[in-house]
């Protein structure tokens, strides 16, 4: 670069680029060109800093202007050809339970074969921000349902059927077939905002009323069959805890403890399959893989009495509800032939068309109206923190109609909780009452 035995004009310097991070500065000129370069010091290291500095001014005192030289370009990056079908058939592999409860992967195996219908035989390099954008496009166009009564896609599902998209291009990513993921130019226009907006908005769902829950109380305790008995005791659990339907239905007897008033929440039950009681210990974690632990009140208690008098007297193993816990009946029949003719029966509207829902929102929104402390109950529903009772359900009461003191007593009566609290306060108490029975 220089004549021999020129010596350049070429220093380096410590400093702090515009993000503030540590920097090492050169320039030097050589026969009237000026050569800049700077390169950061990971992880602002002083001490490292001092030693790059020392070393690269000792080079460039000796005419060394390596340090200014361009990299070599890298190599150019051999096209993928792996498509998408196959690429989506390997990571739904990847996936499959224990790994993803059951009913998720459901949920992704469908969108992931709506996916592979629009992109199948597309190459992974042919996969660009233009191509996603269209896709939702498409999506967007998309109907459901018979004709004549055709609906588009909501917004909720083409966002799943992306997430889908981007799980499975992120797969391809860590597999080093992508450098990067082609998803950014495909988001909703003002995605941030709309969020913002929803989060602000107040969510209309209606929890069911104390008269209306002993209605449904009242039929649940008066079952006209031993079908009925099965599912209506299933049934009046779910009420009385807030649970989910695969974490009630997953109780075994050992997992009630009446001495220590307890019942241990360890596993779930898969809603589309059979689990063998001898398999028990291979049971689907629960949704958020937490285990924990619930009172046993005075109502519950009295239930798994009744229940253990019914099937099991005198026995310590076994499913406490052996219809649902021996795959006899899923949670599509349960919903069917069980909840439906429920609500008819006792002539109370439905609230979700997903009835756990709607047990497992009343239940939480009317420990709030009773005074209950949000962090207990969070870990009474298998929740470890608050947040979700905060900023979720909380969203589902109405301050200008706050029930009276009579709704909150009929509410911490039929619950088990011993009085009902002002907002705020404690209505916790566990009502002690009743007996488990046998065993």
């Amino acid at each position: 670069m220089l004549a021999e035995g020129a010596i350049p004009l070429a220093r380096a310097r410590i400093g702090r680029n515009g993000r503030g991070e540590l920097t090492i500065y050169a320039t030097a000129s050589v026969a009237g060109r000026r050569l800049r370069r700077a390169r950061r010091i990971p992880g602002d290291d002083v001490e490292l800093a001092g030693e790059v500095l020392r070393q690269l001014n000792a080079r460039l005192a000796l005419g060394d202007l390596s340090f200014f030289a361009d990299p070599e370009p890298p190599a150019p990056r051999e096209r993928c050809t792996v498509t998408f079908a196959d690429i989506a058939k390997a990571w739904l592999e990847s996936v499959k339970p224990p790994e993803l409860e059951e009913s998720t992967w459901r949920t992704y195996r469908t969108q992931r074969d709506r996916l592979t219908a629009a992109l199948g035989t597309l190459a992974l390099a042919d996969i660009g921000p233009g191509v996603v954008t269209g896709l939702r496009q498409q999506f967007q166009r998309e109907k459901l349902g018979k004709p004549g009564h055709e609906r588009p896609l909501s917004e909720r599902t083409i966002t799943t059927r992306l997430s889908v998209l981007r799980l499975v291009l992120a797969y391809a990513v860590r597999d080093g077939l992508l450098e990067r993921l082609p998803l950014d130019a495909a988001r909703a226009p003002n995605t941030k905002r709309r969020r913002a907006a929803q989060r602000g908005k107040r969510v209309t769902f209606a929890p069911f009323t104390a008269d209306e829950l002993v209605k449904l109380v009242t039929e649940l305790r008066a079952p006209r069959s031993e079908s009925e008995a099965l599912g209506f005791a299933l049934t009046e659990a779910l009420l009385l805890t807030g649970l989910r339907w695969a974490e009630v239905a997953a109780w075994i007897w050992p997992d009630v403890s009446v001495a220590g008033r307890r019942v241990h929440v360890l596993r779930a039950i898969p809603k589309h399959g059979h689990l063998a009681l001898a398999a028990i210990a291979k049971a689907p974690p629960t949704k958020t893989g937490a285990v924990w632990s619930i009172p046993l009140r005075a109502p519950l208690g009295e239930l798994l009495a009744r229940q253990r008098q019914r099937s099991y007297v005198g026995r310590t193993e076994g499913w406490v509800f052996p219809a649902a816990g021996s795959g006899h009946q899923l949670y599509a029949n349960w919903l069917r032939r069980v909840w439906q003719p429920l609500l008819a029966r006792a002539k109370v509207a439905a609230r979700e068309r997903d009835a756990q829902k709607a047990l497992r929102r009343t239940w939480i929104t009317s420990a709030l109206v009773c005074g209950r402390l949000p962090k207990e109950l969070a870990g009474e529903v298998g929740h470890t923190t608050a947040r979700m009772v905060l900023e979720v359900y909380d969203s589902f009461l109405d301050p200008a109609n706050w029930p009276d003191e009579a709704e909150r007593a009929k509410l911490a009566i039929l619950y088990g909780w011993e009085r009902a609290g002002p907002p705020g306060g404690r209505g916790n108490q566990v009502a002690t009452t009743g007996t488990m029975g046998p065993g």
